[in-house]
């Protein structure tokens, strides 16, 4: 699974592709949770979405 984020939080631009296991590391304050989040948003509702 590939995701595109553009503009949420402190993130301006991130490509990120998921495939197998995946680590997001920075320093503080980089926007690791930002990323989290929005994965975790996208994931829960393309999983509701197939339930349904």
């Amino acid at each position: 699974m590939e995701f595109s984020i553009r503009g949420i939080g402190i993130i301006k631009e991130a490509d990120i592709k998921m495939d197998g296991l995946t680590v997001i590391a920075r320093s503080n304050n980089s926007g690791k949770t930002t990323v989290g989040r929005a994965l975790y948003a996208v994931t829960s509702a393309v999983e509701d979405l197939v339930e349904k």
